[in-house]
């Protein structure tokens, strides 16, 4: 079977494209990749990951790779310990980098990085709130502000599994959060603890848990670099106002997506459905 990405990161200078998070069936996703935009040649892969949560740091310092109730900080510019003479990696490629682990309240669903890179937000099946605040640098959690309720939606019985984002993502100017859960697209204000909801256009939605992620329910969000746009890419990629959250454009295509740093290309890799090619597609958004 083909490799299935869940999450795709430019680097920085755009020059990098990292692929991550996977179906827990998939073997070859389930590590980090990462691309040369110039070559289209890997440059090396890391860190063993069975799961769908997956971020880079905006800097390119930190990648986060969540599964069950952990979330793994990777240091991207660390030092690779050295691979076991029996290890079934490839020499070539894969580096196995310097982490650090900090423990969810419950299955880690999505998680995503500030722009100025202390902040990580985790997303998952907790009681209370789907999702939670850590600082990097320290690696403690943040407490004491007011965060998104976790709520129950019609139709759905189980409140923690239909509150836990599928992914998360903050705005460009890291005063906002929008969140992907099973009913609705949110976008939480990070100062004022207000928040804007609108439900998705088609009654089908996606599972947003850890063991129910597969070929046909890849989402993923995506903001504009000015903040005035935010994306979605599930059963089919859309562009949202992020003022009032009012639909915009439809590419009539499925799967994970990611905005260029200049804003001018969207990148979406497809699902993997009959009839549909499997790679990457750039689009022309500005």
């Amino acid at each position: 079977m083909p490799p299935l990405f869940l999450r795709l990161c430019f680097s920085p200078d755009g020059q990098t494209l990292y692929a991550g998070g996977s179906a827990l069936t998939q073997s070859y996703s389930a590590t980090g990749h990462a691309w040369d935009m110039s070559t289209r040649q890997r440059r090396f892969s890391f860190n063993h990951l069975q799961g769908p949560a997956f971020d880079i740091s905006p800097d390119g310092r930190w990648a986060a790779m969540g599964y069950r109730d952990a979330v793994n900080v990777i240091d991207l510019q660390g030092k690779p310990a050295r691979l076991p003479k029996d290890s079934f990696r490839s020499r070539e490629y894969f580096q196995m980098l310097p982490s650090r682990r900090l423990r969810a309240a419950g299955n880690v669903t999505c998680v995503a990085f500030s722009p100025d890179n202390r902040t990580l937000v985790v997303g998952g099946e907790s009681v209370g709130s789907p999702v939670a605040f850590w600082d990097v640098p320290s690696a403690r959690r943040i407490e004491g502000k007011t965060w998104p309720v976790a709520t129950n939606f019609p139709g759905i019985a189980n409140a923690m599994v239909s509150s836990a984002p599928a992914f998360v993502e903050w705005s460009p100017d890291g005063g906002r959060v929008a969140m992907a859960n099973a009913s609705q697209l949110t976008i939480y204000n990070w100062a004022s603890g207000s928040s804007i909801e609108v439900l998705w256009p088609r009654a089908k939605t996606f599972a947003p848990t850890v063991t129910n992620f597969g070929v046909g329910n890849v989402p993923i969000l995506a903001w504009s670099p000015d903040g005035q746009w935010l994306f979605f890419g599930g059963d089919e990629v859309r562009q949202w106002r992020a003022q009032d959250l009012k639909l915009s454009r439809s590419f009539g295509i499925g799967g994970p997506l990611a905005v260029a740093p200049d804003g001018k290309t969207l990148a979406t890799a497809n699902r993997s459905e009959s009839g549909d090619p499997m790679g990457v597609w750039l689009w022309k958004i500005g």
